[in-house]
């Protein structure tokens, strides 16, 4: 496939960020029909994979690398999509409508961002890990085979899910956390003792109100000096947090602030559109915008883009929903849990180990969390208002089991 000349107005979609919302698009517009050529630029030398996979089965050792995967070449081949791995985009040009690539230009008609965020690194540690890539998830877990003593920074998701994998794999783990809690994504510090109680169950050493204030970096071992003391440890991973990645769009015109500022349908201008993780959305209902770092609101975004780039109509995004799995205990969150919030025990029991509750400010219900009960979570979100925002022809907690079964999306 030849790319199009600048300036001759022929068709031609550019999707810069090979990730899963980046696919998702150019899947969602060949079934609305579009017909226009289109390009797929990802900045790693991989095809597209399953990024939630990385810490989770990757690093417990239950998938290979190549078990990531959720499209092939074939596929790509038969969608009619040219695809450039390894390349990196380097500036936009909107004036004149082409993104430069290696000192080349790459024109469009319509651009869809989908690149996604970079892990924050740990200033005191440069050499700590991270996981973000799926060469970041294998190095890690091929660190786990030589070393024995581990020390995760920051508590949140994905610290506890290294954590997770870290323990299964026999490693020595201690797990530090800036704040006075274990925050799990939207949910906060809701769960936060009995997520204590989990990780101490199986051997995480947790320390809260922790900071890294230096770190001696050693030939064999790294000592991190806390302001109660130090830690030795043979290796040490930072978990602090993403930024969207806008780097290379930085003077383009852009509105850039904690990602790419986007109207309800996704437009950042004319003919831009941003989806996933680097994406930040102004909410229809409430006119805040909001950027969210989960799979399935990266999927949703690519969905309503598409349907927006073929139809001129689109469809909101549904509430905010993601998952994770410690030590086999399935944690499962939908919606949005103000400060106020109260939670209220929909099934099971909030003492033991399998419950749903819903989170109400006042007489409305705004969240779901769901602890081992997959089957009563699905019911209870329907207490969420609204249910234009989660169509029930899409049952959101099937993707993450289907995108876990290897069956891709």
């Amino acid at each position: 496939m030849q790319l199009t000349k600048s300036g001759t107005g022929t068709p031609h979609i550019v999707i810069v960020g090979a990730s899963l919302s980046g696919l998702t698009t150019a899947e969602a517009l060949r079934e609305r029909g579009e017909t226009a050529p289109i390009t797929l630029i990802g900045a790693e030398q991989h095809l597209p994979y399953n990024r939630p996979a990385l810490s989770k089965q990757v690093l417990l050792g239950t998938w290979t690398p190549e078990q990531t995967a959720i499209t092939d070449r074939a596929r790509l081949d038969a969608l009619d999509v040219q695809f450039l791995p390894g390349v990196r985009a380097e500036s936009l040009d909107l004036a004149s409508r082409t993104v430069s690539l290696d000192g080349r230009d790459v024109p469009y008609s319509t651009l869809i961002v989908a690149t996604g965020a970079r892990p924050r690194k740990l200033p005191q540690v440069p050499s700590a890990h991270t996981v973000r890539t799926l060469d970041d998830a294998v190095a890690l877990r091929a660190a786990f085979d030589r070393q024995s003593r581990v020390v995760i920074v920051g508590a949140g998701v994905l610290g506890c899910e290294i954590a997770a994998a870290a323990r299964s794999q026999g490693l020595e783990v201690t797990l530090l956390g800036r704040g006075d809690a274990v925050r799990l994504g939207a949910v906060g510090n809701l769960l936060e003792h009995r997520v204590d109680r989990l990780l101490g169950e199986h051997g995480v050493d947790l320390r809260l109100s922790r900071e890294v204030l230096g770190a001696y970096e050693g030939s064999d071992h790294t000592t991190l000096y806390l302001a109660d003391g130090e830690l030795r440890a043979d290796l040490v991973v930072g978990a602090i947090g993403c930024e969207p990645e806008v780097e290379w769009l930085h003077g383009s015109g852009l509105a850039l602030d904690d990602g790419i500022l986007c109207d309800p349908t996704g437009c950042a201008a004319p003919g831009v559109f941003a989806v996933g993780d680097v994406a930040r959305w102004i909410d229809a209902a409430t006119g805040v915008p909001v950027r969210v770092e989960h799979q399935l609101r990266g999927i949703e975004h690519a969905r309503t883009v598409a349907e927006q780039i073929v139809t001129g109509t689109s469809s909101p995004v549904g509430h905010p929903f993601y998952w994770t799995e410690l030590f086999g205990t399935r944690i499962q969150v939908l919606g949005t849990f103000p400060g106020d919030v109260e939670l209220r025990l929909e099934a099971g029991d909030m003492n033991g180990d399998r419950f749903v509750a819903v989170a109400y400010v006042g007489d409305t219900a705004t969240g779901v969390v769901g602890w081992n009960m997959a089957r009563a979570f699905r019911t209870a979100r329907r207490r969420l208002p609204d249910p234009l925002t989660c169509p029930p022809a899409q049952d959101i907690t099937s993707i993450p089991d289907l995108v876990g079964s290897g069956k891709g999306l």
